[in-house]
């Protein structure tokens, strides 16, 4: 329901941007400024939906039992350079990844289920993050096979030691979470986005595995409907 109200409200949007835009064509100024105050009005009604969405995870009384969390790791031997992250976005300590605990702690339910990012160089510090929020480890949840953007062959990035391509999306429990399905895989292969953009697939795919619970994405890029996230991309 949300998602079609969120569409028909970008489509009055965009039907009053382009009778504007005729009615400046025909001098027709009385309507054109009509039309003007309705598109300003539904611009405030995008934000404050956006900003439902939204949520500050310092300042709220909302639980999760689903958290899903895409960390801006830190690469030490990559700190500059053409293969460093930070070229793209800001990196975390992991110390400061893990300082984040008592706020992790405090929008979880006592039933909460992790989905947490990881990279193979941060592997051991994912299962240390994850331990320090009170998950316990599980599995590993999906495992992003990736190809090339514009063609279905492989990608590969330079990697630490071999051609590195896989990204591991780990499962840690508190409490009692159930799986809802059986037929959920762990494999996902897509192609690559943006610079370490997640497939879209596995928000889907945590609903089918675990049901419609509530749920927020940590570290996110944008808005996505049915999901409250935090990030400072959003």
């Amino acid at each position: 329901m949300k998602k079609i109200i969120f569409l028909i409200l970008k489509i009055i949007f965009i039907t009053n941007v382009l009778l504007i835009a005729i009615c400046f064509e025909y001098m027709i100024i009385r309507m054109s400024i009509l039309f003007l105050m309705y598109s300003f009005i539904f611009c405030l009604i995008l934000k404050k939906w956006r900003d439902y969405l939204v949520v500050d995870i310092y300042n709220t009384d909302k639980k999760y039992n689903i958290i899903y969390a895409d960390p801006p790791w830190r690469y030490t031997g990559w700190r500059s350079g053409p293969r460093s992250v930070e070229r793209h976005y800001p990196t975390m300590k992991v110390a400061e990844i893990i300082n984040m605990k008592d706020t992790i702690k405090s929008i979880t339910d006592e039933n909460c289920v992790l989905f947490l990012w990881v990279t193979f160089p941060c592997l051991i510090e994912g299962l240390k993050v994850m331990k320090e929020w009170g998950f316990k480890y599980k599995t590993c949840g999906f495992t992003w096979v990736k190809r090339n953007k514009v063609a279905d062959t492989w990608f590969f990035g330079l990697g630490a030691w071999t051609r590195a391509n896989a990204e591991l999306c780990l499962i840690g429990t508190k409490g009692r979470i159930p799986r809802v399905s059986n037929k959920v895989s762990q494999v996902v292969d897509t192609h690559i986005e943006q610079h370490s953009k997640k497939p879209a697939i596995v928000r889907d795919r945590i609903i089918e595995l675990v049901g419609p619970l509530p749920r927020i994405e940590l570290f996110a890029r944008h808005t996505v409907d049915g999901w409250d996230c935090w990030g400072n991309e959003v």
